[in-house]
């Protein structure tokens, strides 16, 4: 038999990370691999196809969970056709339900051991052509498993095997047989599930089945505003708390403090900003199902204690809400040892104020700021969120991220990304969401924090109602007045498209700290063609008063906002061309905007400014300088008493790597050195009053050279960093090039990596590695980087260098790179060994668009038997029955 891998770009889902567990094509039985989007094949293997659904919006959004608190007694809703046979153990406790609105039934069943699992079926016993995953995902590991098939004929037999780990498990050689009750569709299915044997008795008595939901308390917080309900479930659920002060009236909704789209066997539920000495009543809610106490709202009293004041003890256990009292209904399935991915918190972590979980996290989401332009008042409101403003998240993981990346996580726990401190964890969380493009288009607002959100929960970050998470998230920045904390500097965040005009989907995000670009006939990274394309960029800065000429030099169009006014519009093909526009700043932080598009030939977008109403420069260079030009200029701190001086540049432009502005103190010591281009920026602090300026150049090619603009006191507070050392290239694929070096300071705010003379990205403090991501192919590149702080830079490092390789599959089968859009291809490989019962692939590199872009694999009869989304390097497929 053949084996079949099959790419499905799915573009314009409605909501990113829903997965559909059947096949969109019937394939004709052949030798045969779909492979997908963005995939190369190293190691022998397959064949391959690729196919994407033109017009389809995506895969099937996932069905809602039926009602899994179905008693198990009763008559039988279907038959099993025969006693089975027991294999080796591994699968008992087989079960079916049809499901309650009559177009489906559930296939119920536990192992011995955690396994992945699915269904394989069809109306046939000879053409098992469809295959239907546990309701919880496709990718669930776990001792029960609970399968719905959908949109299953009234009155019709249904054949099915079940799959465990890849094994397959039948009756005696033959599949099973379900008939589906003769009602019309939609009608309600009154038979309750049945149990029908085991296929294989467990080496020792299963748990004992526990009731539907137990463990139930209600406390009070220690601020006395607020109070926590904690209760269990026998499998997996998603679960929320009702409430309100009537028992008439349940107006309010308090979701699991992870998140409302958690689903697990312990809920942890905070309901704050509760009145003291009041009555609140509340109901739970498990996967939609109401569970009360005999029909009446369960009770709580908060303390009699002014708002905020603490509670100095737990309710005592007779506070505990009874769980004999809950049931309304009992499940068969088992809690698994270790049921929840997350760990429940202590209480002590969730005490404390709102306010202290703003304080906790205000100065990462800053950093975070700095370094990829996310705002910080959005990245705290959705921590908030997604944490429950829990300042000591399960993992540490501030914003419910998940493995794997891109980036590559530090570490993963539980298929969660896990961090060591706050800041390590906003950090990464500005890189994720900077390189999965499915969130370009927020970053056109880093303006807006309120947009920002709507854009983020709109491009699928939860699964839930994207309005709702978005307005919980807006609400916290308006409660909380985030923004107030939004006044960064932050790189210049671009924002590109394919095509000349800034429509459609952007392609690729990149942060830089300056923008001083020259492309020659290229362009700015391999997602973006040659020849017509265009970016958006916009960073925050600080400025003083004053009037200040900003300049931009392009090829081709260009356009140039200060807060909204347009001051630089010169939107046509030209030459490389530079253009001067002034305005008057008030003291503070101000927006710059600047729009580029490229048509033809050469690119080149670069813009800087200086002051013009100070009486000009204290110190300056020609403009520009000349070659081989070595000149020292000397000033003298007007204060008598500083015991240090630092000088203001409104402007460096000097050639990158071969000509320097060179800062030394009155002795002669040098003590910092400018190359490239830098706007607005200060020197480190000299000692003493006297500071010496010396522009050094060589026998080649000038630039416009320095102006000093203002002379000031230093601090003795503090120094930069010393430098890192030992910088290392690697390249880890034909894409990505991994950067180490050693930190040598423990002072450093973080560090500035640059490529040639392309600032790349900011890495946090006390990093010591970074990657680099989107490279072209069989591309060079040379990296050094800077510590910084904020009393100055380090010297840069020494150069290290790597070139990416060919990504190049021996032939086998790949993927364009990239792949077009709307695409749908099949590659079909075969196995050379004639013998071989069974085949997998290897995959050098798998990269497309995450919970968008699909690499699905079939074997010879078009059975999908596993599918890729995101980014995975050096893996393996399942094993795939054939060759």
């Amino acid at each position: 038999m053949g084996t079949l891998a099959e790419l499905i770009g799915t573009i314009n889902l409605e909501k990113g990370g829903k997965k559909g567990g059947e096949s969109m094509y019937r394939l004709l039985r052949h030798s045969i691999i779909l492979l997908t989007l963005g995939v190369y094949i190293l190691t022998l293997g397959i064949s391959v196809v690729v196919a994407q659904e033109p017009d389809d919006p995506g895969p099937p959004p996932q069905m809602a969970p039926p009602d899994l608190l179905l008693p198990d007694s009763g008559e039988p809703g279907a038959q099993l056709n025969a006693e089975p046979t027991p294999p080796p153990e591994a699968v008992y406790d087989v079960k079916i339900t049809p499901a309650e609105d009559g177009d489906g039934f559930i296939v119920k069943w536990k192992t011995a051991t955690p396994v992945k699992g699915w269904i394989e079926y069809g109306t046939s016993a000879d053409n098992l052509d469809q295959a239907a995953y546990d309701i919880r995902g496709e990718e669930v590991v776990d001792i029960a498993h609970w399968v719905l098939v959908k949109d299953a004929q009234p009155d019709t037999e249904y054949f099915f095997v079940i799959m465990a780990d890849d094994e397959r498990y039948d009756n005696d050689g033959v599949p099973f047989q379900m008939r589906m009750p003769g009602l019309d569709k939609g009608e309600a299915a009154t038979e309750p599930a049945t149990e029908f044997g085991s296929i294989a008795e467990p080496s020792a008595e299963p748990t004992p089945e526990p009731e539907g939901i137990l463990d139930m308390e209600a406390t009070p917080a220690e601020g006395g505003d607020s109070f926590m309900v904690k209760w269990k479930t026998a499998m997996p659920v998603k679960g929320w708390i009702e409430y309100g002060t009537s028992a008439d009236n349940l107006d309010q909704v308090a979701y699991d403090i992870r998140g409302e789209d958690v689903v697990d066997t312990t809920h942890w539920v905070m309901i704050e900003d509760v009145q003291p000495d009041a009555e609140y009543f509340f109901i739970v809610v498990a996967d939609g199902k109401r569970h009360d106490n005999s029909g009446a709202s369960f009770q709580m009293r908060m303390s009699a204690l002014d708002k905020g004041e603490a509670v100095s003890k737990l309710v005592p256990e007779s506070g505990s809400v009874s769980a004999q009292k809950l049931i309304t209904a009992t499940t068969s399935m088992p809690i698994p040892e270790q049921a929840s991915s997350l760990s429940v918190p202590d209480l002590a972590q969730l005490e404390g104020s709102r306010e202290d979980f703003i304080e906790h996290v205000v100065g990462p989401a800053q950093g975070e700021m700095r370094d990829s332009g996310v705002p910080a008042s959005f990245s705290i409101g959705q921590s908030a969120h997604e944490t429950g403003f829990n300042r000591f998240p399960p993992h540490g993981n501030f914003h419910g991220i998940k493995c794997p990346g891109p980036p590559p996580p530090a570490r993963c726990e539980n298929n969660w990304r896990a961090y060591d401190s706050p800041e390590e964890a906003f950090l990464d969380h500005g890189h994720w969401l900077t390189q999965n493009t499915r969130y370009a288009n927020a970053f056109n607002f880093v303006d807006d924090p309120a947009q920002f959100a709507r854009e983020v929960a709109n491009a699928g970050y939860s699964e839930g109602d994207p309005v709702h998470y978005a307005n919980v998230v807006i609400g916290y920045i308006d409660q909380y007045n985030l923004t107030q904390y939004d006044n960064q500097n932050t790189p210049f965040v671009g924002v590109f498209y394919a095509n000349r005009d800034l429509t459609g989907r952007p392609v690729w995000v990149n942060q830089t700290q300056d923008l001083n670009f020259d492309w020659g006939t290229g362009s700015p990274n391999w997602r973006l063609p040659a020849d017509n394309f265009s970016g958006r960029w916009k960073a925050k800065r600080q400025f003083s008063a004053g009037r200040y000429r900003f300049h931009s030099r392009t090829d081709d169009g260009v356009r140039l906002w200060v807060d909204g006014n347009l001051i630089i519009n010169r939107w046509r093909d030209q030459a490389p061309t530079e253009w001067t526009g002034e305005i008057d700043l008030g003291a503070g932080y101000h927006w710059i905007r600047m729009e580029y598009y490229e048509h033809g030939g050469g690119a080149v977008a670069k813009l800087w400014w200086e002051r013009v109403d100070e009486g000009g420069c204290l110190a300056e260079s020609p403009h520009p300088y000349l070659n081989n030009y070595n000149n020292t200029w000397t000033l003298t701190n007007p204060d008598s008493n500083a015991a240090s001086t630092k000088l203001h540049f409104s402007r460096v432009e000097v050639e990158n790597n071969y000509d320097y502005v060179i800062i030394r103190d009155g002795n002669g010591v040098e003590r910092q050195r400018f190359t490239g281009t830098h706007n607005d920026v200060w020197t480190v602090d000299v000692p003493g009053r006297v500071v010496k300026v010396q522009l050094v150049t060589d026998y080649s090619i000038t630039r416009w050279g320095f102006c000093v603009d203002r002379i000031t006191t230093g601090s003795s507070a503090g120094q930069p960093p010393a430098a890192p050392s030992n910088l290392r290239a690697t390249a880890i694929d034909c894409t990505h090039i991994r950067l180490d070096w050693n930190d040598n300071s423990n002072n450093e705010s973080g560090f500035r990596i640059y490529d040639g003379s392309t600032s790349v990205a900011t890495a946090g403090a006390n990093t010591t590695s970074y990657t680099v991501w989107g490279l072209a192919p069989n591309s060079y590149h040379c990296y050094h980087i800077y510590a910084f702080n904020d009393y100055g830079n380090s010297p840069w490092t020494d150069w290290a260098c790597a070139t990416t390789p060919s990504c190049g599959c021996g032939g086998l089968a790949e993927s364009p790179h990239p792949y077009p859009n709307n695409y749908n291809n099949t590659w079909t490989l075969t196995n050379p060994d004639g013998n071989a019962g069974s085949t997998k692939l290897h995959f050098s590199r798998i990269e497309v668009e995450n919970n968008y872009d699909y690499v699905i694999i079939r074997d010879g009869n078009g059975v999908e038997r596993q599918r890729f989304t995101g980014t995975r390097n050096d893996v393996w497929t399942v094993d795939v029955p054939g060759r």
